[in-house]
């Protein structure tokens, strides 16, 4: 069974989808731009494929009328065969998934988006290690709260297919 659609779902995914863009999470949430809106579009495939959220509920939550979500739902099929927005949409998923470990898997996406932003204020190697350990870390998050890896690749092809969104 998946998980509700909870705020804190909602949240994780939009500031993954944010960290992964480069964005701010405001903008994910309300431009009508290109980057925006395929960042938005991924939330959308997120929730969709991780909570048991119907279009109804996502709309709702997302403050949109339920034929934005369908168009989006299309949209990040598409884009999904890109493999860029297929890993960035992983990343927003497995946000989503989370659960008890969703302010731990946020804050590491916050400091990395952080460090990228302030990189040529460090030395190098300061800046190879910690951004390493951010990795391995973000790694570690994502690996405790996915599940079996043939289920996920199962789940990824079924979407990549169509037949999961």
């Amino acid at each position: 069974m998946k998980p509700p659609l909870t705020p804190a779902r909602i949240t994780a995914a939009v500031e993954a989808a944010a960290s992964s863009y480069e964005l701010d999470p405001y903008l994910v949430r309300t431009s009508r731009q290109p980057r925006p809106s395929e960042a938005r579009f991924a939330v959308y495939a997120a929730l969709k494929v991780e909570t048991s959220a119907n279009v109804s509920d996502i709309a709702r939550a997302m403050d949109r009328d339920h034929t934005s979500i369908l168009h989006g739902l299309e949209r990040a099929e598409q884009l999904a065969l890109d493999s860029d927005y297929a890993a960035k949409l992983d990343r927003i998923r497995a946000a989503v998934r989370a659960d008890d470990a969703l302010p731990t898997y946020t804050a590491l996406l916050r400091a990395s988006h952080q460090l990228d932003q302030h990189a040529r204020m460090l030395p190098p190697s300061m800046l190879t290690a910690i951004s390493e350990e951010l990795r391995r870390m973000l790694r570690l998050v994502e690996q405790a709260q996915q599940p079996a890896a043939d289920t996920d690749a199962q789940t990824a092809r079924l979407y990549r297919s169509g037949g999961a969104a």
